[in-house]
C-alpha cells in the first residue's frame, strides 16, 4: 500500500535542490544582462538630478530677483507718488 494517493506528485528534496541550483544560475545570468543597463540608469539618474538642481537654483534666483525688484518698485512709487 502506498502512502501517497494515486495521481499525486512527489517532489524529492534532491529535485528541489537541483531546481534551486538551476534557478540560481538563471538569476546570475539575468543579473549579468541587467548590470550594464543598471549602470546606464544610474548615470541617467545622476544627470537628471544635476539638471533638476540647476533648474531649482535658477527658479529661486528668479524668485529672489522678482522680490527685490518689486520691493524697489514699491519704494520708488511710494517715494515719488506718481
Amino acid at each position: 500500500m502506498s502512502i501517497t494517493p494515486e495521481g499525486s506528485v512527489v517532489i524529492s528534496p534532491m529535485m528541489m535542490y537541483q531546481r534551486l541550483l538551476a534557478l540560481s544560475d538563471d538569476m546570475r545570468d539575468v543579473k549579468g544582462l541587467l548590470d550594464p543597463s543598471l549602470k546606464e540608469v544610474r548615470h541617467d539618474l545622476a544627470d537628471h538630478e544635476t539638471r533638476i538642481r540647476g533648474l531649482e537654483k535658477r527658479l529661486w534666483m528668479a524668485s529672489g530677483a522678482a522680490l527685490f525688484l518689486s520691493t524697489i518698485a514699491t519704494l520708488l512709487i511710494r517715494h515719488y507718488k506718481w
